[in-house]
């Protein structure tokens, strides 16, 4: 198996639902040897999941160029 090392790893899955209604894709006996090992599984939402499409039909705006708008931004910020 995989896990068989597992220590501080923090493994994160694919959100409920995604593949079927309701259901998690994740195999249960992974999660249970994973935390039996010491390790940590974090099942969340996808926040960004609907940005992409929200930003085309808002104003038609590129995703390269907003991440590429916001890190030259970040990085002036961060700079001194």
């Amino acid at each position: 198996m995989y896990f068989e090392k597992a220590g501080k790893e923090i493994v994160v899955t694919l959100n409920t639902g995604i593949r079927e209604e309701g259901v998690q894709a994740f195999s249960p006996d992974a999660k249970k040897k994973i935390e039996e090992l010491g390790g940590k599984v974090h099942t969340g939402t996808m926040a960004l999941r609907g940005l992409g499409t929200a930003i085309k039909e808002k104003g038609g705006n590129s995703h390269e160029q907003i991440v590429a708008d916001t890190l030259r931004i970040l990085g002036q910020v961060f700079r001194y």
